[in-house]
């Protein structure tokens, strides 16, 4: 449980409002996070956490059904407000990787979701 204790600290929980806040659909937007240090900050400590989840996951060190049930919905929020700007970032910036985990994260939350529709996990999407 440790790991997803961080999602309940002031910090998360600022850095959150802050990233919510940003309206980041073109290249041009993520290359402005960076002109403000605790936007930055901000955006990097959800992404950074999330990436690190997608690891796990993908290496079976955390079951996905733990994530899903635990943080689905700020996973799958944050990939529908960002990931399309990501993509885009990715070919611009020549990085591939760029916020690959989130991505595979969110991909296997939806899949565990349509596996058990019961947890309502995609209801709001």
């Amino acid at each position: 449980m440790s790991t997803f204790q961080s999602t309940y600290s002031k910090e998360w929980q600022r850095a959150q409002r802050k990233v919510y806040k940003l309206q980041l659909t073109e290249v041009s937007d993520f290359d402005k996070i960076d002109e403000d240090e605790d936007l930055s900050e901000a955006f990097y400590i959800i992404a950074s956490y999330f990436e690190g989840i997608g690891v796990l996951v993908k290496e079976n060190l955390i079951d996905i059904r733990l994530v899903s049930e635990l943080i689905s919905g700020v996973i799958l929020r944050w990939w529908a407000k960002f990931g399309p700007g990501v993509i885009k970032c990715r070919e611009a910036w020549g990085f591939p990787r760029y916020c690959v985990e989130i991505e595979y994260l969110a991909e296997r939350v939806t899949e565990y979701g349509r596996e058990h529709p019961e947890l309502g996990i995609l209801r709001r999407l």
